[in-house]
């Protein structure tokens, strides 16, 4: 079963990159993008469409903006215009590959050699590239872009680049207004096209020499006579030495296309996750399931090579840690509130809940969970007890009536099973008995 759970959740996953995100939510058809909006206020352009995802710019009251899509009530923007001027990003990669990204002989610039990330700076830790995990844009190969800098950081070779023309940020569209004739074509009168900066100047030959020759023309087609006409000869080019060969990047292996492609697993993976950490952000401090998405996350940190990506998912668990024990102190506030109450049943009613439990590897509530929900993880069922703790989970089977049992205190007869994929604790139920009238 365990295999079976993780190559679920894997292939969730994949269609989690295939399908990409949901189209425009505020009712604003495809076709009507771009447009151009002004903002009413300061604020920050951030690296994805909430305020959980950092900023990486700040926008002032009457800056105008190009909105090319909408999204759960966020302006996705093009990053161009004076707005922008002097925006920057950064190229990560190892030290060691030499098939990722070509630099120029002069340190001033460079090509893609493979789909490059320039990653969008983090405003909120100090524009530290190892905690700027966000992309801004995602280059093809052979895009040449601006280099501003370059540092190496323990492993890793990173380029501070000027942000390209394609790079994309994120907007609260509260903080918008439609833009005003005037605003617009003043926002394009002082947005001019970026120009990659050249490897080195070359100084470039004269012109040749125009040689122009007179052609007498007496007659026209009707018989009348025409003036004389001048017409341009060009002359035949000189020849030239032969030109340096461009340095053209290098053939990606399949080891490149392997870490490319594992790279853009993780950052799947990270979106899922903090998809359902804001999900979780909803529900009630006492029963929100809370240890199993920090498993999650540290699993996430030990399995890839990011530094960045790592250091996040690892800050992300201490979260989920912090809030692990303030759960576990009002758990047991609630477990001594609810033992006081159970002292006052009666010896048959406790006599009954002893055998239960020696019946039955579990007996709690039933209720469908809120992260592994089908969509992107696998559907399963949550058992809890009375004090909102995950006493372990139920995979749906055509066995039994789930539709029927959710909401009801029920006793499971079955086998546990510590699922290492998922670290989860799995019940296989043989037999389910509805110990409620579900009120």
């Amino acid at each position: 079963m365990r295999a079976v759970l993780r190559r679920a959740y894997v292939c969730s996953l994949g269609l989690l990159a295939v399908s990409g995100f949901p189209g425009p939510a505020s009712g604003q058809a495809p076709d009507q993008f771009p447009y151009f909006a002004t903002l009413t206020t300061d604020d920050y352009v951030r690296a994805g469409a909430d305020v959980r995802y950092y900023p990486f710019g700040q926008v002032y009251a009457g800056d105008v903006v190009k909105v090319i899509g909408e999204k759960a009530g966020w302006a996705r923007i093009a990053a161009v215009g004076p707005a922008f001027d002097g925006s920057f990003g950064f190229i990560k990669y190892p030290k060691t590959s030499s098939a990722h990204f070509v630099v120029n002989p002069d340190g001033k610039g460079g090509t893609t050699a493979a789909p490059t990330d320039v990653f969008a700076p983090n405003l909120d830790a100090k524009l530290d590239p190892a905690s700027s995990w966000k992309p801004a844009v995602t280059l093809p190969a052979t895009r040449t872009v601006v280099i501003l800098e370059t540092v190496t950081l323990g492993d890793e070779l990173i380029h501070k680049v000027e942000l390209p023309d394609d790079a994309e940020g994120w907007i609260d569209l509260k903080q918008l207004r439609a833009a005003a004739s005037s605003e617009i074509a003043a926002w394009e009168a002082a947005t001019p096209r970026r120009q990659v900066r050249p490897q080195s100047p070359q100084p470039q030959p004269a012109p040749p020499a125009v040689r122009t020759e007179v052609v007498p023309v007496n007659q026209g087609p009707l018989g009348r006579a025409q003036p004389n006409i001048g017409v341009a000869i060009e002359p035949e080019p000189a020849p030239t030495a032969t030109a340096s060969p461009i340095r053209a990047p290098q053939p990606v292996s399949p080891a490149a296309r392997k870490r490319i492609a594992e790279r853009r697993m993780v950052k799947i993976m990270l979106d899922d996750l903090e998809t359902a950490y804001a999900r979780l952000l909803a529900e009630p401090v006492e029963s929100a399931e809370v240890e199993p998405l920090r498993l999650l996350y540290l699993d996430l940190a030990e399995r890839q090579e990011s530094r960045s990506i790592s250091k996040f998912a690892q800050t992300r668990a201490r979260q989920l840690e912090l809030w692990a024990e303030v759960q576990q102190r009002r758990v047991e506030m609630v477990g001594v509130l609810r033992r006081a109450q159970q002292a006052t049943q009666t010896a048959a009613e406790a006599r009954l809940e002893i055998e239960a439990f020696d019946i039955y590897a579990a007996v709690g509530r039933l209720d469908a969970s809120t992260i592994y929900d089908g969509k992107r993880l696998p559907r399963l069922l949550r058992i809890r007890d009375e004090t909102g703790r995950t006493l372990g989970y139920v995979e749906p089977d055509e066995r039994f009536e789930y539709a029927n049992l959710l909401g009801h205190r029920v006793g499971v007869v079955g086998e546990k099973i510590d699922d290492g994929g998922l670290r989860v604790l799995l019940i296989e139920p043989r037999r389910i008995d509805v110990l409620d009238s579900g009120n």
